[in-house]
Order: structure tokens, then C-alpha cells, then sequence
């Protein structure tokens, strides 16, 4: 039968649009959405213990607008944001030590390329899927496509 219970279930405190991506090796669970800079978390290999928390950040984060997009880098060990903001990408890298609730906080950076095309308005409910990185013996970058009336855009990344 079913072994599952409602008494385990946490509820996340997620607003809109939210979208989501996994840091397997640390086994956390982080969240993005429309109108807040905050990063939802979930630590996955905790056991009944784990809860959602508002992750403890530094440097600048994406703007509390809409449609924003979250990646995993394994590679470089730090999530992608794709916020919906021109060209710009955001970098949240966690610390080196302690980096789980109540622990040190992870630093946002971002990039904005001087060069190549800006990607059009975002759709409203956001890209929803439409944001990746690809990675390949050639090319290494996030690809998006912001919307169904224009054609992808490739951000090559360190």
C-alpha cells in the first residue's frame, strides 16, 4: 500500500511563474519566481528534518520582475538565472563551506555581453522550459528562446 503521509509534506512558499532547478551534488532544490528577488531552497538529502528557507544571498539579484529561469551548472558549480532583462544573466554560486540553511551565504554576479542580439520580451507566464545549457565539444552556454514569435538566442559561457 501506500507508506506516504501528509505529515511530511512541507509546503513550499513559492509565488508565481515559479521555476526550479536541482544541485544534485549538494542535494538542494532551489526556486525562482515572479515578483521577488528572494531564492526559495530545499535541502533533499536531509531526511523528515528538511524545510523550505529563503536562501541567504549576497551581491545583486535579478530584479523582482517576471519570468525568470533557473539552470544548474555542474560544470561551474553555480545555478544560471535568466531573469527576462536583456541580455543579462545571472550567477549564483554557493560558498565554499556551509552552504545550507542557516549556513554562509551563496553570491550573486552577472554578465551582460557587449555584443550579439538582444532577446525580445518574454512571454508572460514566463519561458517555462525554454531555457537550457547545453553543453558540447564545441560550445558551452544557455540557450533560450524567450518567446514563440522569435527564434532562440545562445549565450556562450565560461
Amino acid at each position: 500500500g501506500n507508506t506516504n503521509t501528509s505529515a511530511l509534506f512541507k509546503s513550499p512558499l513559492l509565488g508565481t511563474n515559479a521555476h526550479s532547478a536541482i544541485d544534485e551534488g549538494r542535494g538542494l532544490w532551489f526556486a525562482v519566481w515572479s515578483g521577488s528577488t528572494a531564492v526559495q531552497g530545499y535541502r533533499l538529502n536531509n531526511g523528515t528534518a528538511n524545510d523550505y528557507y529563503t536562501v541567504s544571498t549576497t551581491g545583486t539579484a535579478p530584479t523582482s520582475g517576471s519570468n525568470k529561469s533557473i539552470v544548474w551548472d555542474s560544470t561551474a558549480d553555480r545555478f544560471i538565472v535568466y531573469s527576462g532583462n536583456g541580455k543579462q544573466i545571472f550567477f549564483l554560486t554557493p560558498p565554499s563551506t556551509s552552504p545550507y540553511n542557516g549556513g554562509n551565504p551563496w553570491v550573486w554576479t552577472s554578465d551582460t555581453p557587449a555584443g550579439g542580439v538582444t532577446p525580445g520580451t518574454t512571454q508572460t507566464n514566463g519561458t517555462f522550459g525554454r531555457f537550457a545549457l547545453i553543453e558540447v565539444d564545441t560550445a558551452r552556454g544557455c540557450l533560450l528562446w524567450n518567446n514563440s514569435t522569435e527564434g532562440p538566442v545562445f549565450y556562450r559561457i565560461a
